[in-house]
């Protein structure tokens, strides 16, 4: 069966930008990660290792194949897997349960690269594959390489608040052979998106072109929610998959419509990361030294997704922004965004990761996307200033 052609220069058109052999699209970014899960073989009593700070959707993908995630704190300042603590862990089992485990995930949380050298190296010495999760780092670098070409598979999304976006959408990559082969014949085996499905979603990627801007941002969430729960909106994610649940239709490829925005979305996306790079520039100068609010090492170049702020009053500072209709993001949550309660379903344990609870406390994100202008962060500064909690040299 021979792909459509707007999907297929699609994938080309994206393997070709990240320099990578093979590109597969899919419905979501989880549904990638859970496709290039499963062409690696993880399947029931397996084991996973994710950061103790992401979404509830990503460790989904190996719970709904009868693995067990396993998490690993962060390291505060960088908001990624903390190599000391991985190796501490890893440490700690038995060399029977190292065998079970059969992926590292490493998440570039907001597009800050993860310490891939120190991970990469773990992963070596214990012969576990490394996959990276790039929904947040499209065009971020490490060691001058793009983040998404150094595991032996890695994740993109193209979902709404992503860095550009088909409505809904995802990309599994990776140069080996073995694993694209697999993914191939995954992708053939998933179902497509129906035509009512394409039509609703094509729609509100025209209402989010039109109506969404920093100006409107919390009137907009609001609006968004009320027609997801009306069965108006085609959401993010659905309430079995906040209680880890695999919903109906999960195994989904992308729709042509998708594919056509992905590619009109890629014809800017150097102007779009461009910007994001000024807008990062302009709230480190505003707001102090960039080691006050994130920690970036040597050699990593990042993309930012959203400017993580960490805040004395978190709380208060999302109540003041929407008063003041600003755009101030609440990512994330909790350690499984955006779960706060029976996390335990998803497989974390309370207290096991504390710096990545105390983030999800405290942290707010300022917007970089090419729609918030100068005029527009300096509204979301002048409410995010007072509070910022400078981190600890």
């Amino acid at each position: 069966m021979h792909k459509p052609i707007s999907i297929a220069r699609y994938e080309t058109t994206f393997a070709q930008m990240l320099g990578v052999s093979h590109a597969f699209s899919f419905y979501k970014g989880r549904v990638a990660l859970y496709a290039i899960l499963r062409a690696m073989g993880v399947r029931e009593g397996d084991m996973v290792i994710f950061p103790g700070l992401t979404c509830i959707m990503v460790p989904n993908a190996a719970i709904y194949m009868g693995a067990k995630p396993v998490y690993v704190d962060i390291e505060p300042g960088s908001f990624n897997i903390d190599p000391l603590k991985l190796e501490g862990l890893i440490r700690s089992m038995s060399a029977a349960e190292i065998k079970r485990i059969k992926a590292i995930v490493a998440q570039h949380t907001f597009g800050i690269p993860v310490d891939m050298n120190a991970i990469n190296d773990i992963a070596k010495k214990y012969d576990i594959p490394l996959v990276e999760d790039c929904a947040h780092s499209l065009g971020s670098r490490y060691n001058r390489q793009l983040t998404g070409r150094i595991g032996i598979a890695s994740f993109f999304s193209s979902q709404w608040s992503k860095p550009y976006s088909t409505g809904l959408g995802g990309m599994a990559v990776t140069d080996d052979p073995l694993i694209g082969k697999k993914l191939e014949a995954i992708q053939m085996d998933f179902q497509t998106p129906g035509t009512l499905e394409n039509v609703i979603l094509s729609f509100q990627m025209s209402l989010h072109r039109r109506l969404f801007s920093p100006k409107l941002y919390w009137k907009s969430m609001m609006a968004l929610r009320k027609l997801s729960a009306a069965g108006l909106f085609i959401g993010s994610s659905s309430r079995d998959e906040h209680k880890s649940m695999k919903p109906r239709g999960y195994e989904k490829t992308m729709g042509e419509n998708q594919a056509e925005a992905g590619l009109a979305a890629l014809a800017s996306i150097t102007e779009d990361i461009a910007h994001r790079r000024r807008m990062a520039e302009f709230y480190e100068s505003e707001i102090g030294s960039r080691n006050a609010t994130v920690k970036i090492a040597e050699g990593m170049e990042p993309v930012f997704l959203r400017y993580p702020v960490i805040v004395n009053n978190k709380d208060f500072v999302l109540r003041e922004a929407k008063r003041r209709s600003a755009e101030v993001g609440s990512w994330f949550e909790s350690v499984l965004h955006p779960e706060t309660r029976n996390l335990e379903k998803a497989g974390y344990i309370k207290g096991s990761c504390p710096a990545g609870e105390e983030v999800a406390r405290t942290v707010v994100n300022l917007p970089t996307h090419p729609r918030v202008t100068i005029q527009d962060a300096e509204k979301s500064i002048s409410i995010v200033r007072p509070f910022v909690k400078k981190l600890m040299p």
